[in-house]
């Protein structure tokens, strides 16, 4: 159990790994110079000016070797620090509870739809088992099962 257990660790470990690492790779590789857009999303397409951009670079480290910036972004993202938005400046964790709110009111929302659905047929194919129609909403449920 224990060797079962300790794979499964490793496992998550090396998949954050590489969810990171990819991530890492497709942001940096977007075409563009990445400190005019981030300076474009702070400030307005038209206010942005090579100064800001310049300035963008320098607080956010854009100068500095692709794997120097890859170590700092793994060793933030090994201790739970998810920084701050590139555009608003905002703590990531303020941004994702914003949006993590209604993904759970939709998620609720969801399951309690499907309970009022779900609870009702099943009692109502409980007491009609043996019919014939039983039989067809079985093969069609085992359908949409593996699908």
């Amino acid at each position: 159990m224990r060797k079962i257990l300790l794979q499964r660790l490793l496992q998550a470990v090396l998949m954050a790994w590489s969810v990171g690492t990819l991530t890492f790779i497709i942001t940096r590789s977007l075409p563009g110079d990445m400190a005019y857009k981030i300076a474009a999303g702070r400030y307005g397409d038209d206010a942005v000016s090579t100064s800001a951009a310049n300035a963008v670079a320098e607080e956010l480290g854009l100068h500095r070797s692709a794997f120097e910036q890859y170590v700092s972004w793994m060793t933030d993202l090994a201790s739970l620090d998810l920084g701050n938005s590139l555009v608003t400046g905002a703590p990531i964790v303020v941004e994702l509870q914003n949006q993590l709110s209604y993904t759970l009111v939709l998620a609720g929302l969801a399951i309690l739809v499907s309970a009022l659905i779900a609870f009702p047929l099943g009692i109502y194919s409980g007491i009609r088992s043996a019919r014939k129609s039983e039989n067809t909403s079985k093969s069609r449920a085992s359908l949409f099962d593996k699908t």
